[in-house]
């Protein structure tokens, strides 16, 4: 894999999406070198599951949008805070609190997603959708943090029929989370392989890995871009 077939990956990818929805670049194991070329190539919007790797590839000249989707521990806030646009992984008051702490103390706000477990699986991160409403009035509690929409990852390898369903629920409750919170605008559901059946249930953001970076376990070459 090298930069070029990653441009041509991006841009079949927007004419897939065609405006419905933001492309965050999923580059959890894509190496820096990568995604330092990445604004090059029209990418805006990058997403780390890591922090390690987010603080290892992070810039503020990058001229990239910097995206916290994967599990996000208390203890680790300080790393991320005040260099992302979104966090799309708030799933407890725990983390919630800390992440006012931090804020605060930079005299900034958060915006965040809540993560929704929208299938409810056991050991996956996550709000349960029976919880949703209320931690979300427990988020009002906390000036720091804008709470700006839902993310969720519904069940791998399921029929289409289920994954529809658990699709029309997520964007049931999406609007009504919107109904209640003005500052609610996105909802950040599908991946690589349903994103565009995502896009058909409302999704506005949408989280691109291997689409775009093909095979995680392949190597990479370092070509200049053009």
């Amino acid at each position: 894999m090298n930069i070029i077939k990653v441009k041509q990956n991006f841009d079949d990818v927007l004419r897939a999406v065609d405006g419905r929805a933001l492309v965050v670049a999923a580059t959890k194991t894509v190496p820096k070198h990568i995604t330092d070329k990445l604004s090059g190539i029209g990418v805006t919007d990058v997403g780390e599951n890591r922090v390690q790797e987010f603080t290892d590839k992070y810039s503020a000249e990058s001229g990239l949008n910097w995206h916290f989707i994967g599990q996000l521990q208390s203890n680790k806030v300080k790393y991320i805070i005040g260099k992302t646009v979104l966090i799309h992984s708030l799933d407890r008051l725990s983390l919630a609190s800390e992440l006012q702490r931090q804020a605060g103390n930079l005299g900034i706000k958060v915006k965040a997603l809540i993560e929704l477990n929208i299938a409810g699986e056991e050991g996956k991160g996550g709000v349960d959708k029976g919880e949703l409403y209320s931690f979300a009035n427990e988020l009002k509690k906390f000036p720091n943090i804008e709470t700006a929409g839902i993310m969720s990852v519904p069940p791998h390898g399921v029929e289409i029929e289920e994954l529809k369903g658990y699709y029309g629920e997520l964007l049931s409750l999406y609007n009504g989370l919107r109904a209640k919170l003005p500052t609610v605008r996105f909802l950040s559901a599908g991946m690589s392989e349903d994103y565009e059946l995502a896009l058909d249930f409302g999704a506005n953001i949408v989280r691109i890995g291997r689409g775009i970076f093909g095979d995680r376990s392949g190597a990479w070459e370092d070509l200049p871009i053009g």
